[in-house]
């Protein structure tokens, strides 16, 4: 049988005599070079047998020449024999989009599709549009090649059945909003086990925005919020449109990079478009296996060897910041990912790069206060470079995320007295006082929520408990499961005893850094306490000693602030550095005193940890009101009435000697294993026991621990004996403890 090559549709075949023939589409341009192909080229036209053309050209190039040119043509697919029954422009599409046009188009005109319409969700003119394809549109019982579900919520409660359902018989189904202001088209579930819609459910109910949806349905006692709310016939034909183009697509067997994905358009922000990948939850109960975490939480903590990385900033790591966020930048997305954007912060001075990502998960949310506090509060990162602010953001964001209470944790339910041989009692962690209790509910009205008092805890009734891994015993110890992971259910209680908080979890790039993170934070936070409470005067650091360039900036630059920048010394009998960073505005009548800590095996790196942490609070001080509402009320009372006259332990101590950079040696080993184990001694030696929970999601893989170790002090209120009394006096900054009355009464409120 004859054939007829012609160039395939989709390019304008463009001849420039004596340069050659160029092939042109909308995305790219290539050239044929030589005298053969540009005789030959205008011939090529689907009119002519390969034999025709050779005719045509054998006064000037052999026979054999111009069918071996062709079947080259053929080869390296510029050229495919036609069928002219097919219009132009419809073959030149597919052919560009699917690479075979002739497939293409009998895969669609063949192809079945279902609808289903969720509710009052529109896609009148859907089926129409598919028709007019040639696609025939039929009823699920008529074995449709796929099913395109209409809702105007992803997370309409019938969802979970649909997906159930069809990904047990491995029936592709392509999900779709074309109502309200961002139209969403797909993901594409295709039954390749690469994802479900639980798995994406999951992230959207995790949002900002559905987490206020839910606690406004459950204080209702309604169902799902109707927040689509308007449209317009145009946009919603535009969305049926986009939902008919990418089942055409998918009939044709045009598959995207990522298999899954879904396509929004902000129809209200000059249609702008945007790609969101959805991963598949290892851990997933529909297409997962739901007991990963509870197994992690089975196992012990095992730590080994691990070289490091440098950053001056943020210390001995064992990856680079470019690495990081090229590996987790995925999950930045508020349809598919854990955060919703990362932005950088205005009104922060050069030097510093300050970033949020999100709401910050550790606020509970049971509450009209809790859940204000939950969105004004928000993850953050800072660095001296964008890439360091943004890798810090992002990897805060996505340790909350981790240490979220998610329902595949492992938990028992028992009494005190049937599980205290292998646990550590409420009371060593929550560290209130007797009077505290006592005074409680005055506490509690006029304090934000992470400030709250719980109820004592009752020793009779069930509690829900999980497993931690002690470094100091080799074997698991049970913590109470509401202070291990944020917004945990409270089984119908009317206050909790106990709340979970972020004091020692941390991200790293490996579990031995995590934990090196963790047991950072606990001592800086345990060191603050001590200061901040007993009021203790403390040395100051000689900034210039470091010899640093960026901090010799960053003093600068907070002087075109006109602001003062000096810092303290905090560290306490543990050995490891903590300082904190203090600024304050000059000659006017509101100082808005800020401050930001750091702790860290090397002095120098601790120092860069506390400047660049009160940089993440400089823009609340420089956009504060007299006359602003108060959202953390005790944050709003410092900016607005601190002063450094009334405050004299934020002054050094001008009768000690200035820490410098030759006072504390570099206790860094370059191996992160020494490093917790280094920790882990300097805690052991103190009487106390070191504790890690891995909080490391299946989907996430980021290492994520909390580090507990019971008996050192949060440095919000908590004011039961131990530490925060004995520590000051046996370092001789205290010749007696302080009375618990004449405590500082300005509680710790970062």
């Amino acid at each position: 049988m004859p054939t007829f090559p012609r160039f395939r549709p989709c390019y304008l075949v463009t001849v420039v005599p004596g340069q050659g023939v160029f092939l042109i589409t909308e995305r790219a341009v290539r050239v044929l070079e030589g005298p053969t192909i540009e005789m030959i080229a205008p011939l090529i036209d689907g009119t002519r047998t390969d034999r025709e053309i050779a005719a045509a050209v054998a006064d000037t190039v052999p026979l054999e020449k111009t069918l071996f040119l062709l079947r080259q043509l053929r080869a390296n697919k510029d050229v495919y024999d036609s069928d002219s029954a097919t219009p132009d422009r419809e073959e030149a599409f597919w052919d560009e989009v699917a690479g075979n046009a002739d497939l293409a188009l009998d895969a669609v005109g063949s192809g079945k599709i279902a609808l289903e319409i969720l509710d009052d969700a529109a896609a009148d003119g859907l089926a129409d549009v598919l028709r007019s394809e040639g696609v025939r549109v039929v009823d699920g019982e008529n074995r449709p090649h796929m099913t395109i579900v209409i809702t105007t919520d992803y997370l309409h409660p019938r969802l979970g059945q649909i997906d159930s359902i069809f990904r047990s018989k491995g029936h592709p189904w392509l999900l779709a909003k074309v109502q309200g202001t961002i139209l969403h088209v797909g993901p594409l579930f295709d039954g390749s086990g690469v994802g479900c819609w639980q798995c994406m459910s999951q992230r959207i109910s995790m949002s900002d925005n559905n987490r206020c949806y839910d606690y406004i349905s459950k204080q209702l006692g309604s169902g799902p919020l109707p927040v689509t709310r308007g449209d317009l016939q145009t946009t919603v034909q535009l969305g049926e449109r986009l939902v008919a183009l990418e089942a055409l697509k998918w009939l044709a067997g045009v598959r995207p990079p990522e298999p899954l994905s879904v396509l929004t358009l902000n129809v209200a922000d000059t249609a702008s478009a945007e790609r969101h990948v959805l991963r598949r939850r290892p851990q997933c109960p529909g297409c997962g296996d739901s007991s990963l975490m509870g197994q992690q939480m089975d196992q012990p903590v095992a730590i080994r060897y691990r070289a490091t990385h440098f950053s001056s900033e943020g210390g001995y790591h064992f990856q680079s910041t470019e690495s990081f966020l090229a590996e987790y930048s995925h999950l930045v997305s508020p349809i598919t990912g854990v955060t919703p954007y990362l932005h950088g912060l205005e009104n922060v001075p050069g030097g510093v790069h300050t970033y949020t990502s999100g709401s910050n998960h550790s606020c509970t949310v049971g509450t009209l206060h809790g859940l204000q506090s939950n969105l004004r509060s928000l993850n953050g990162g800072k660095g001296s470079t964008e890439l360091q602010a943004k890798a810090s953001a992002l990897a805060e964001f996505l340790e909350r995320h981790c240490s979220t209470f998610q329902g595949d944790e492992r938990r028992i339910s028992r009494t005190w007295s049937e599980i205290s041989s292998r646990a550590v009692h409420p009371d060593v962690l929550t560290q209130y006082s007797l009077r505290q209790y006592a005074h409680r509910q005055e506490w509690n009205a006029t304090r934000p929520s992470y400030q709250s008092i719980g109820v004592p805890f009752d020793e009779s009734k069930p509690t829900d408990w999980s497993p931690v891994w002690s470094l100091t015993e080799q074997r698991h110890k049970y913590l109470p499961s509401s202070s291990l992971f944020f917004n945990y259910p409270d089984h119908g209680s009317d206050e909790p005893y106990i709340s979970a908080n972020s004091n020692g979890n941390a991200a790293g790039a490996s579990i031995e850094d995590a934990i090196v993170q963790g047991g950072f934070e606990l001592i800086e936070r345990d060191s603050i306490a001590q200061w901040w409470y007993n009021r203790l005067r403390v040395p100051g650091i000689d900034l210039g000693s470091f010899n640093d360039p960026w901090i010799k900036q960053f003093q600068e630059n907070y002087a075109g602030l006109e602001r003062e920048v000096w810092a303290l010394d905090l560290t306490c009998d543990l050995g490891i550095p903590t300082f904190v960073a203090l600024s304050r505005r000059v000659n006017m009548k509101h100082e808005k005193i800020i401050m930001g800590f750091g702790a860290h095996f090397n002095a120098h790196t601790a120092l860069l940890r506390a400047l660049s942490e009160m940089n993440r609070f400089l823009p609340a001080a420089i956009n504060s009101d007299v006359n602003s509402p108060a959202g953390d009320s005790d944050r709003h009372r410092w900016l607005q009435t601190a002063r450094l006259q009334d405050h004299t332990y934020l002054v050094p101590n001008h009768t000690e000697q200035l820490t410098d950079a030759q006072t504390y040696t570099d206790l860094s080993s370059g191996d992160l294993l020494v490093d917790v184990l280094h920790l882990k001694s300097l805690i052991e030696d103190q009487g106390m026991e070191m504790l890690v929970l891995n909080l490391t999601r299946p989907d996430i893989r980021l290492p994520v621990v909390k580090v507990i170790v019971p008996g050192m002090r949060h440095f919000w209120a908590r004011f039961a004996p131990g530490r925060l009394y004995d520590v000051p006096v046996k370092l001789g900054r205290l010749k007696h403890p302080t009375a618990e009355e004449d405590l500082n009464p300005f509680p710790m409120f970062l």
